[in-house]
């Protein structure tokens, strides 16, 4: 059933192709992507670590100082990236602003994301697009990562798949043409990346009635 689902919903991907990438905005969103990455060894600069709270929407999450200073700390190219289910559990320790903990999974994926581009992000429109339900914050933590470990695991293996495929070689490489002047030379999105905007396209496209059915 879920491989009908994708199959369908690749072909949608690739029938509104014209309208997701004209909803992608190439400076706030292309562009700024491929600055974070070029300027990723300035993780420990306030400015940086400002931008970059922006483009991922981390802000609103309201995290808090300690937060930020065990994340971006883990944001360096020098050192190991850090596995996934470690860092959750590290980033887990510092409560929000709101005196409470949270399971920052999305922030983690993206995390690991910027330092191997070859990795997939997690979030709410990537979980919509593939029907996949977040497990319960009344579970144990330990369950709860161990769930969403298991749908990233699957999202590793469904972009290779893709890729591998070919099911969207047409919007990757249309995207590739059409913000080749937001690439830098050379460029910082990997086809992993561009599936993600695809898919992060799509569906907000979706939520607001405008994709073609």
């Amino acid at each position: 059933m879920l491989d009908r689902w994708n199959r369908r919903m690749y072909a949608l991907i690739c029938k509104n192709e014209q309208a997701i990438l004209t909803a992608t905005d190439p400076q706030k969103e292309v562009q700024k992507y491929e600055s974070l990455v070029s300027k990723i060894g300035e993780a420990s600069n306030p400015q940086y670590q400002d931008e970059y709270k922006n483009f991922w929407q981390m802000k609103r999450a309201h995290l808090g100082n300690s937060f930020d200073q065990a994340y971006f700390s883990a944001l360096d190219l020098s050192k190991t990236i850090p596995a996934l289910r470690s860092l959750c559990q590290t980033l887990y320790r510092f409560p929000r602003l709101r005196g409470d903990q949270a399971l920052q999974f999305s922030f983690a994926t993206k995390l690991r994301h910027m330092l191997n581009r070859q990795l997939p992000i997690y979030d709410d429109r990537v979980a919509s697009f593939y029907l996949f339900q977040p497990p319960s914050t009344k579970l144990p933590l330990r369950q709860r990562v161990n769930a969403f470990i298991v749908f990233h695991n699957f999202l590793i293996h469904e972009y290779k798949r893709v890729l591998s495929s070919g099911v969207l070689a047409k919007p990757i490489a249309a995207f590739k043409q059409h913000f080749k002047q937001q690439f830098n030379d050379p460029p910082a999105h990997t086809d992993v990346k561009i599936i993600d905007w695809l898919i992060y396209g799509f569906v907000r496209l979706a939520d607001k009635g405008k994709i073609a059915w």
